[in-house]
């Protein structure tokens, strides 16, 4: 019965979660703490002419562009009712 009270089954969490918990928490610090050379080398590379990155960069900084559909129209004319 998962919602009577005192249940310490329903609070505990799978031994997997935690691990992947701990994973995402020491990647993030990894990250913040190697910030600047990790966007210096984006820059890098998006200047040498990687075009994913130059587009990643791009997207983080200014959001992504919306998609845009040109429409030219159509020549269509409707027959003659005789």
């Amino acid at each position: 019965m998962p919602f009577q009270l005192g249940n310490q089954l329903a609070k505990r969490k799978h031994k997997k979660t935690i691990e992947a918990e701990k994973a995402i928490e020491y990647i993030r610090q990894r990250v913040t703490n190697e910030l600047r050379p990790i966007m210096d080398k984006a820059i890098e590379q998006a200047k040498e002419g990687d075009t994913a990155t130059r587009r990643d960069l791009m997207d983080r900084a200014y959001g992504k562009a919306k998609e845009t559909i040109e429409h030219q129209g159509l020549d269509f004319t409707w027959p003659d009712e005789s």
